[in-house]
């Protein structure tokens, strides 16, 4: 009874209960001779408190699925039941959210989440399937599936089929479910809006107009198969369904109901055996289980002939490269030359140490004025090449990786899909001049204010010291010190923003400023915790002259 039973307090929410609810049915039992002795009683919660402190253990899980099997089965429990009422359904799986141990779903797509709350939608015949974090997820339940093992009972579970409907307002693609706001539930019940700007809890980010305090954001599903499971794994063996690896990958979805019986009969089986195997086995399944178009797709992409050639041209470009790049003379002599008594920031060009193919340069080596790459193991920069800005900087690329690109078509039939330009990049250094300013907290915030959330940004600080906030996209290393971005609609800048990084962002970038300063390098500024703000500044002010 919902209205009594411990299990549907909400402060006792995920706490395993089974033998208290069972003490307490027994010791107000209208018959006295069926209520237990007071050493009954004191045993039955001494054994109570230990199966409760170790809810991951198998005897506790075990009680957990005996109980729930207890209320719908009774003492039989069937191989198979199928529910199709849609009042059955939910009574079912509002059973299933009162125990801690079998209360875990696994989506259609991929991932699972608790179900903690199950109840009848606003929209006529669907139900809201409630999980952690109050993420609502809206079905249109078809049929309620329970499948059972014998003795292997902690791999049983309920399979929720879903009937396939239209979508609302738009295909969601790779994905069987919309992500929608609906309004106004009371007085619009199952009507929808556009989600992109629920987050600010508005209609529209620009033009501000408030949703109602009633409305809610909803995963409408309109096809699809739900998996719910034992949730706890905490064993060297594969004891349940979600201690599988491939568990979140959505299998339960590609395959019919036998089929996928027949699935985990098969992991059963190899569980008594050895974890791996298991593992190995639906890994292996799962590949076999790609579309038609994705087999096709594989079947292309692994032609030996394509393969091969691939693996020989690669392989023609790094002998190329080992035999000829520290002695290609590139043709630089067009580019205007920063000077490093007057330019606060210069770039320059150099190999990536980690490129594989460019491994055989034995260390660091940048582009000198002469138009080659040094052969020096130490960075001493001395004769490197420097230009000044973003564009000139990128120019200084676009020649090496052309000239490369050319001196590899003399020798390759076709070079129109050969990119090199993985293997070098850009580094900035810090010239001589002073900067002139130096970004005050309030300078962030204004910044932070007007940058639009609903795009990556990140905090930057240029090489005079102003603060800037960009969207991520931009050439972000061209800036002395870059922050780590801020990821879209999470209200971190913005107009509806309440700017709760501003301090750790600015302190961050005090930081940062002042690590560029001393190492005259390209700084990426992570969270500060070592200073203060005052420390910082009259650290910053020694580099200001």
């Amino acid at each position: 009874d919902d209205g009594i039973s411990l299990r549907y307090n909400d402060k006792l929410n995920g706490k395993h209960l089974v033998e208290l609810e069972r003490l307490l049915s027994a010791a107000t039992s209208n018959a006295p001779e069926d209520r237990p002795s007071m050493e009954q009683f004191a045993e039955s919660i001494d054994n109570w408190i230990v199966l409760a402190n170790d809810i991951n253990s198998p005897k506790t899980q075990k009680s957990e699925w005996q109980f729930i099997a207890d209320l719908i089965f009774g003492e039989m429990v069937p191989r198979t039941v199928i529910w199709d009422k849609l009042e059955d359904i939910i009574q079912v799986l509002q059973l299933i959210t009162s125990t801690s141990a079998y209360n875990h779903m696994l989506f259609p797509d991929q991932g699972g989440l608790d179900l903690q709350k199950v109840r009848q939608s606003t929209e006529v015949r669907w139900v809201d399937l409630i999980t952690d974090f109050g993420q609502i997820n809206r079905v249109h339940p078809k049929t309620l599936q329970f499948e059972s093992f014998g003795e292997n009972d902690t791999w049983n579970y309920f399979r929720l089929e879903l009937y396939k409907d239209d979508y609302v307002l738009y295909d969601p693609s790779d994905f069987s479910y919309e992500i929608l706001v609906e309004d106004d539930p009371e007085h619009k019940p199952g009507h929808y809006v556009n989600a992109d700007d629920w987050c600010y809890h508005v209609y529209d980010y620009d033009t501000g107009v408030p949703l109602p305090e009633n409305s809610q954001r909803i995963n409408r599903y309109c096809n699809g198969v739900f998996l719910v499971v034992m949730k706890i794994n905490n064993h060297d063996y594969v004891w349940n369904y979600n201690d599988v690896m491939s568990a979140y990958d959505g299998i339960h979805g590609k395959l019919n109901c036998a089929e996928f019986r027949e699935y985990i009969q098969v992991l059963i089986e190899a569980s008594h055996n050895h974890k791996a195997k298991v593992n190995a086995i639906s890994i292996e399944i799962g590949q076999k289980m790609s579309d038609s178009d994705n087999l096709m797709r594989l079947g292309r992409m692994s032609d030996d002939d394509v393969i091969n050639e691939s693996i020989i041209r690669d392989e023609q470009i790094k002998d190329i490269l080992k035999k000829n790049i520290m002695h290609w003379k590139f043709p630089v002599q067009a580019l205007k030359l920063a000077s490093p008594q007057d330019s606060r920031s210069m770039f320059y060009l150099c190999n990536k140490v980690n490129s594989d193919v460019l491994k055989i340069l034995f260390g660091y080596n940048y582009l000198c004025v002469n138009g080659m790459f040094n052969n020096s193991r130490n960075c001493d920069f001395i004769d490197c090449l420097f230009v000044d800005g973003k564009q000139s900087a990128q120019r200084l690329k676009q020649i090496v990786v052309g000239f490369i690109i050319n001196k590899l078509s003399e020798v390759l039939d076709d070079v129109s899909e050969v990119d090199v330009s993985a293997f070098f990049t850009i580094e900035l250094k810090r010239g001589k001049k002073s900067p002139t300013h130096l970004f005050t907290q309030d300078e962030v915030f204004d910044e932070m204010k007007i940058a639009d959330d609903r795009v990556e940004n990140v905090l930057v600080i240029d090489d005079d010291g102003y603060a800037h906030v960009i969207p991520f996209v931009e050439d972000r290393g061209f800036y002395p010190v870059t922050f780590e971005s801020w990821s879209p609609r999470n209200n971190f800048v913005g107009k509806y923003s309440s700017f709760d990084e501003l301090m750790p962002a600015y302190l961050s970038a005090l930081e940062g400023w002042l690590d560029y300063l001393k190492t005259g390098k390209h700084v990426y500024s992570q969270y500060s915790y070592e200073y203060n703000e005052r420390e910082l500044i009259n650290e910053i002010e020694k580099y200001y002259f």
